[in-house]
């Protein structure tokens, strides 16, 4: 029955040994196994609009998003100086900004799209590998940037016709 146990314990050290080597070859040397309460951290892997649109290709990247890869970075540039304007309006939270550093507009603005798509938050948080806080900030980012944007302007007439 030693053995066992022995052979099982050498099992689990294997495992943990194989999963640190793999976080520290993914550049993700700096890892907590579980906090006071001992449940498991979860780690966030980001991923960039270029990575999801390698994933997906041409033919899935404009279903799921509605729009050309193309389209997407025309959007972009027309969106990313209003984008740096809504990250600077933005107060500070009490414990700094994310974690995992600050997002490029891109990724921000590809999680919006998708977000804006119909597509449950709970989806795009895992797809992008980000925090509930840290997606609908996001969402309030891209859309600050949308509404400075002078050429999204809705305007009405001033009179009917």
């Amino acid at each position: 029955m030693t053995t066992l146990r022995q052979s099982q314990r050498a099992y689990l050290v294997a495992r943990a040994a194989a999963l640190v080597a793999f976080h520290y070859a993914n550049g993700r040397n700096k890892i907590k196994i579980s906090n006071c309460k001992g449940i498991p951290y979860c780690t966030w892997v980001h991923h960039s609009a270029e990575d999801i649109h390698q994933c997906l290709g041409n033919g899935y990247f404009p279903s799921a998003y509605q729009m050309t890869y193309e389209s997407f970075c025309i959007l972009h540039g027309k969106l990313k100086g209003g984008f740096c304007a809504a990250i600077a309006q933005s107060k500070p939270h009490k414990k700094g900004r994310r974690k995992g550093g600050s997002y490029n507009s891109p990724f921000e603005i590809s999680l919006w799209v998708r977000y804006g798509c119909n597509a449950s938050f709970y989806d795009v948080m895992v797809k992008y590998g980000i925090s509930h806080t840290e997606f609908f900030d996001s969402v309030w980012y891209v859309s600050t940037a949308i509404n400075n944007c002078e050429e999204f302007d809705v305007s009405y007439p001033s009179s009917p016709k």
